[in-house]
């Protein structure tokens, strides 16, 4: 009986910590959240939008949104976005405030208004 305990024991113990480690990975690039657009920024050119919680890619509340559909570059409006970090190519130049300076950026996959 005691055996049957201690394999039973080593197999729980097994199978829990596979479930941590495997769910600690994150495969998937694509993020959902909900936001308010804010105003469009004037160095790079693109809408800032602020996140209700901190956004898992930067840990921070506002974000310049490139690829924002144009119908919702409106100041004020409540948005649910998909977005993902963008690729090196997608990188707005932004110039007058110099590197370091600017918001993290994020590249919007899909948007829709929320009422």
């Amino acid at each position: 009986m005691k055996k049957i305990f201690l394999k039973l024991s080593l197999l729980i113990a097994i199978g829990f910590v596979t479930a941590i480690f495997t769910s600690c990975e994150n495969n998937n690039p694509y993020f959902n959240a909900t936001a308010t657009v804010l105003r469009m920024d004037m160095d790079c050119g693109h809408f800032e939008v602020k996140f209700d919680k901190k956004c898992p890619v930067a840990g921070q509340y506002i974000h310049l949104a490139i690829n924002l559909p144009e119908s919702y570059r409106k100041k004020g409006e409540r948005i649910s976005i998909e977005f993902r970090r963008p690729e090196n190519e997608e990188m707005p130049i932004c110039t007058t405030k110099g590197p370091g300076t600017t918001l993290p950026i994020i590249f919007v996959v899909r948007a829709s208004k929320i009422n």
